[in-house]
């Protein structure tokens, strides 16, 4: 009787992956049948469901300079277990390339189906919003710059800093390029603080975060790849203004260095809280949020315990309920870019990270709002005001620039290439037949010859 209900739980898990298996990323967690990751299925590199044991054979021929097998068996193993845990939620879990080499974190609990709680419908119902897609956002443009990876350095707060930073001028200019996180990462450091303020605060949502006060100096360290905050980095950068990612490349490791670059070309003009100090217009700070949002694109930092990091797709829930103990959970910085709306569970925040392309739903995460802290979002949205100092001639890699070389831009060097291809082949072709007309007219007399 055991083995025909063992047998029956594996016919099902195999529905279960073939119909998810096509549009799952590799490493997407399908089904386990136990908490032991041996009873697993995963979506493998053309999108059929494999064994644990032969994903860790995919990845390691994938990656075989970042993969560690007892960390990618470590990430697994806890995906499979929260798995089994936490019932039916509404977006997957899995293993992303960061895992093969970064450590995993505990987790604070469990997500569960409790937690998934459908915010009520308000009065002010704002129309979707992505700044990342140009038919979705005020401008008609996409403004945000491409997936990046911070790899195995705790580099998120530069991630966010730069990209915020490119997608502020990048709505004030026609083209900006990449700029440097390691610079960043290098030279924005030492001790900072800055004061938010939280208008919204009521005795509801003092009690998700019990620490949380109307007023809070927040203090940190911007430490390389030891962590730091992003408000932190648009002070340098409004001091020393921020050069490219080809002048200034990134390494995954921080060396400390003073002074910045010789060659900005991108300044912060100012940076501020996005909502939270005023609420003469409204308390409510999911309404805050949304117009503060559809503005620009804005740094903001989250809780990134639970399944955050084995997030692969659909519509993330915050853990612990959406409570959060300590400030020192709060861990993560990122970019939010949108919101839309489910027919089920109704608004969710649109964020881009900065964990690769086969994190996410191919770099991005799909959150679910709620009533109290949005998972560390309502904490500190930060927006930046950036502007173009110069645009580089000698970067390739750019956010749309116009390459150029020897006073020509692509599109005039792509003409000329052209041109040449196209006279050498006429040139070609007159040769070729030159050439046959003897050659017929001495094949012609060959054939009158009686030998």
């Amino acid at each position: 009787m055991r083995r025909a209900h063992y047998l029956e739980a594996i016919m099902a898990l195999l529905i279960v992956a073939h119909e998810a298996g096509a549009a799952s990323s590799l490493g997407t967690l399908l089904g386990c049948t136990s908490r032991h990751v041996d009873c697993c299925l995963w979506t493998g590199p053309d999108g059929s469901a494999v064994s644990s044991r032969r994903l860790l054979q995919d990845l390691e021929a994938a990656h075989p300079q970042l993969f560690q097998q007892d960390r990618a068996l470590d990430h697994m193993q806890s995906v499979a277990s929260n798995y089994q845990a936490s019932g039916r939620v509404p977006y997957r879990t899995g293993l992303s390339v960061r895992h093969l080499s970064v450590g995993r974190r505990l987790d604070a609990a469990p997500w569960t189906p409790d937690s998934i709680q459908r915010i009520p419908r308000r009065l002010e119902h704002l129309a979707p919003l992505h700044w990342c897609k140009p038919n979705m956002n005020p401008l008609q443009k996409n403004v945000c710059s491409t997936i990046k990876s911070q790899h195995a350095c705790g580099s998120c707060w530069a991630f966010a800093s730069a990209t915020a930073i490119e997608t502020s001028a990048a709505m004030r200019a026609h083209s900006v390029p990449k700029l440097s996180v390691q610079e960043l990462l290098d030279s924005s450091r030492g001790n900072i603080s800055a004061t938010m303020n939280y208008c919204w605060l009521t005795p509801e949502r003092s009690a998700a975060a019990p620490w949380l006060v109307p007023r809070l100096v927040w203090r940190a360290r911007n430490d390389g790849c030891a962590g730091g905050m992003p408000f932190g980095a648009f002070d340098y950068a409004t001091t020393h203004g921020i050069s490219t990612e080809f002048h200034w490349p990134y390494t995954s490791a921080a060396t400390p260095s003073v002074g910045g670059s010789s060659a900005p070309v991108v300044k912060v003009q100012s940076w501020t809280q996005a909502m939270g100090r005023d609420c003469n217009s409204s308390a409510d700070p999911i309404v805050m949020l949304q117009r503060a949002l559809r503005t620009q694109p804005l740094a903001v930092i989250i809780v990134s315990s639970g399944g955050f990091e084995a997030y692969k797709g659909g519509i993330y829930v915050c853990p612990n309920n959406g409570t959060i103990a300590s400030s020192k959970t709060v861990d993560h910085a990122l970019l939010l870019v949108g919101y839309d709306y489910d027919p089920n569970l109704g608004l969710y925040w649109i964020l881009q990270n900065s964990y690769g392309v086969d994190w996410g739903e191919a770099g991005y995460m799909r959150l679910l709002a709620d009533d109290k802290l949005n998972c560390g979002l309502n904490l500190m949205p930060l927006a930046v005001t950036a502007d173009v100092l110069q645009v580089p001639d000698e970067h390739v890699d750019s956010n749309g620039v116009v390459w150029s070389f020897l006073s020509l831009d692509a599109a005039a060097w792509v003409a000329s290439l052209v041109a040449v291809a196209v006279l050498t082949l006429l040139a070609t072709i007159a040769g070729v037949l030159r050439s046959r007309r003897p050659a017929k007219a001495h094949k012609s007399l060959g054939e009158h010859l009686v030998l």
